[in-house]
């Protein structure tokens, strides 16, 4: 059988580097991994690209999270769960409509 063949890139959060598990949307419509960005904003008054945020304005990205989480069952890679705290962390952000 053939090597697993590397995440693309846009799987992976712009701050970590590393694939995102649960990936959140900025209002300027950038994607990053919850804790990185929340953390990130913990001492930024704005998100990488200096776009104003707080974490109240941040909002799940379901459908980039459907989609890593099949790219990881095709190719057969796991996928580290959410820990208990980032699950929590998930159910008080709102869902913007």
């Amino acid at each position: 059988m053939g090597d697993t063949p590397p995440i693309p890139e846009k799987y992976l959060c712009p701050i970590t580097l590393e694939a995102m598990r649960d990936p959140v949307v900025t209002p300027d419509g950038h994607s990053y991994e919850r804790s990185a960005i929340s953390e990130w904003l913990n001492t930024h008054p704005a998100t990488p690209l200096r776009t104003p945020c707080q974490k109240g304005m941040l909002c799940p990205n379901l459908q980039l999270r459907q989609e890593i989480q099949d790219w990881h069952s095709t190719h057969n890679t796991p996928l580290e769960p959410l820990s208990e705290t980032e699950a929590e962390e998930e159910e008080l952000v709102p869902v913007k409509v």
